[in-house]
Order: structure tokens, then sequence, then C-alpha cells
């Protein structure tokens, strides 16, 4: 059975970091993080909260961890109990995978920022309340 965790743990970041192959800033707003078990199988770092927006960072192992309740939980908290305007997500053109995934959570290009890694440019997604399809209107 999964359990999702809320809040600032040195564990998940941890992870997140060894999956992402950087290290994280040591202060987060907030970890959530998809556990089965004692077996961390998603999270989700959030920073830069400034009482409009939030900055979202995702690692995740295997192919369907990210369930349709533990998004629910991630947006419900940047959304509804947060109210930021936009969530914002940065990733490198070069990383496919990762593109995909934001772009079918349903996060829409706001910003392109050329020549910023070895293999190309950022990619700045957004997403409004509006746009999350994990979320009653």
């Amino acid at each position: 059975m999964s359990q999702v965790y809320f809040g600032d743990s040195a564990r998940v970041k941890e992870w997140m970091s060894q999956r992402l192959q950087h290290p994280l800033a040591n202060e987060a707003h907030t970890t959530i993080a998809l556990v089965e078990g004692e077996r961390i199988r998603g999270a989700v770092w959030l920073e830069g909260y400034n009482g409009v927006s939030i900055s979202i960072h995702v690692a995740g192992e295997g192919r369907h961890w990210a369930t349709k309740k533990y998004l629910t939980s991630v947006f419900h908290y940047v959304f509804d109990v947060l109210k930021c305007k936009k969530l914002l997500g940065t990733v490198l053109e070069s990383n496919l995978a990762a593109r995909r995934f934001d772009e079918g959570l349903g996060f829409k290009l706001e910003a392109f920022i050329k020549d910023v890694a070895p293999d190309g440019g950022l990619i700045i997604y957004s997403m409004t309340r509006e746009q999350c399809k994990f979320l009653e209107s």
C-alpha cells in the first residue's frame, strides 16, 4: 500500500539527488514522497515559494509510480493549500523523457533559454490551477 508523505525530508532529498544526478539545495519549501513500505517510489521537491508561485523538481522509479492519487495530492498542495497561481518546472532541452512527462501532466511551455547546458537549452514549463487536469475546477 502506497502512502504520501509531506515534509522537508533529508531522506527524500538524498534519494532525489541521486536520481536527478545533481545536489539539491539544503532547504526546500517541502518534499512530497510516494512511499511503498520502506521504499520511496517517487517524490517532488518544491522550492522558491513566494506566495504566488513555486518551482517543482520530480523524480521517480519505474514506469507507473506517478499515480493519479499521488499527483492529485501534489497539485492540491500547490494550488489549494499554498494558493499558488503558477507552478514552474525546468527541464533541459535534451531530456526528452522529462519533457514528455511534464507535457503529459499538462505543463505548458513558458520560456526557452538557449545555450545553458553543454547539450542545449533550458525549457521552463508552467501550470496554473485552471490548466491542472488532476483538480476539479
